[in-house]
């Protein structure tokens, strides 16, 4: 996958060299949908194992109760369950962005995903927990 930012490395006051314009706006404007729509693909694609792993713990849900034996195997499976559910709810939180005009920075919530700057490239990162 290409970079779909690359830094202006701006220059304060009385430089002209990097003028906050259009242009300069324009491209940061881009770069923050190319990387929306990056994000968007990526809820989608991991929707589908997502999709799949809850229809599997309902259909291991469904044949533990009917193969129960005893109250401690209904008790396993139902905690089995439980936490399938939760694993399932914490990779469909949606990510949300946002910017802080006092700042400047872009900032971000949401515990799927992991952002981070490089302090030697100066390039954003990003990962999924």
């Amino acid at each position: 996958m290409q970079k779909a930012y690359n830094r202006i490395e701006w220059e304060n006051h009385p430089s002209d060299k990097t003028p906050l314009n259009e242009s300069n706006l324009n491209k940061m404007d881009a770069a923050i949908d190319e990387l929306d729509n990056r994000i968007i693909n990526m809820d989608l694609t991991m929707q589908e194992p997502v999709t799949k792993s809850a229809a599997s713990a309902a259909a291991a849900e469904e044949s533990a109760e009917a193969a129960a034996a005893s109250e401690s195997a209904a008790a396993a499976s139902e905690e089995t369950c439980l936490s399938i559910v939760e694993e399932v709810r914490q990779k469909t939180v949606k990510a949300t962005f946002g910017v802080n005009f006092a700042t400047g920075q872009l900032e971000y919530d949401a515990p799927a995903y992991i952002f981070a700057v490089n302090n030697e490239s100066g390039n954003l990162e990003w990962g999924v927990r």
